[in-house]
């Protein structure tokens, strides 16, 4: 039986869903309705933040020893910041680049943005054109339409990373749509919504270059985000580390075996009755010429090149490069 007090509790609570102003309390556990807040759309999970920042990482390992060679000088690469946030905020914070480059990629539903900070774009220039010495970026002063192509050219060569970088989420193939200054037009291009914001920085020493940043629009990132999982690099981490304590183990034992070394000066093929007649004092006129590398044999295969010599009354060879991996022609790196 229900008391006259439980009786009127009952009848305005009621009343009140008759009129519509009665709310349900939410449940404890939180696990009820939530509001949605349409100018604020959902951006990305931890965990698919945590994904994309590793996606980063990796893009950085691979640019390090790229952005090195290409630029001619001892460079790191290395992830400084990832932000979410609206598009319109993060944008403001790109600050001043000289050049927009809105980049396509399948399976992405929509471009994303890169730019290159305009103090690393002058320092780019530069090494590209030639020079050595850092100088500070000329002020106010605009690109030209063959300076325009070349920070194309190394856009194109930092977004040739991204394939790799994110080869354990989805086959990325980025090329870029359009490169513009209006950045007015870029930003209405971008639209509204949730984004996040990476910026890698360059470094030579104690000194940074500048930085570059990829603007990644969440609504753009929707065909692969249930595939941005850390567990995926954390599991490939693990293997690298195993293959790297293998291939240690395998110097290690390696380090004391004997491996028999042969320098070839040339070859001749002469014919039978003209070997029958050699005598002393004959020469035999050889398929290479003085100045040219002679190869290294190591345990029977061409491994090495190198230039004959003499070191302590002894034939020495000096070695120039390794042989590159088709075999003994075209050009060589040299070592």
């Amino acid at each position: 039986m229900l008391n006259q007090g439980e009786v009127d509790q009952l009848v305005e609570e009621a009343r009140g869903a008759e009129s519509g102003t009665a709310a349900e309390p939410a449940p404890a556990d939180g696990s009820g309705p939530r509001p949605y807040d349409f100018r604020r759309p959902a951006g990305l999970s931890k965990d698919q933040a945590q994904a994309l920042e590793l996606v980063h990482r990796a893009l950085a390992d691979r640019l390090t020893s790229y952005l090195s060679l290409y630029l001619r000088t001892d460079l790191r690469c290395e992830v400084e910041a990832l932000r979410q946030g609206p598009i319109g905020d993060l944008f403001t914070d790109l600050g001043a680049p000289l050049l927009y480059h809105l980049v396509r990629a399948e399976p992405l539903a929509g471009p994303f943005l890169f730019v290159l900070s305009a103090d690393l774009t002058w320092y780019a220039l530069e090494r590209l054109l030639g020079g050595g010495e850092t100088s500070a970026p000329p002020e106010g002063r605009e690109l030209s339409e063959i300076a325009c192509g070349l920070v194309v050219l190394f856009a194109e060569r930092v977004l040739g990373g991204l394939p790799h970088a994110w080869s354990k989420v989805a086959s990325l193939e980025p090329h870029i749509e359009e490169t513009t200054a209006n950045a007015q037009w870029v930003r209405m291009t971008l639209g509204q919504g949730e984004a996040v914001l990476v910026t890698l920085g360059l470094h030579e020493g104690e000194e940074v270059h500048g930085r570059f940043s990829f603007l990644w629009p969440v609504e753009a990132l929707k065909p692969v985000a249930g595939r941005l999982d850390p567990k995926a690099w954390m599991g490939a981490a693990e293997a690298a580390a195993r293959r790297q304590d293998s291939a240690r183990a395998i110097r290690h034992a390696l380090a004391g075996v004997s491996l028999p070394v042969r320098v070839t000066l040339g070859e001749a093929e002469i014919a039978f009755d003209d070997w029958i007649r050699l005598k002393p004092g004959d020469v035999l006129r050889l398929n290479r010429r003085v100045y040219d590398p002679l190869p290294v044999l190591v345990a029977g295969a061409p491994r090495l090149l190198g230039r004959a010599g003499q070191v302590g009354g002894l034939l020495a060879v000096r070695v120039e490069s390794w042989v590159p991996p088709e075999g003994m022609g075209g050009e060589h790196n040299d070592r």
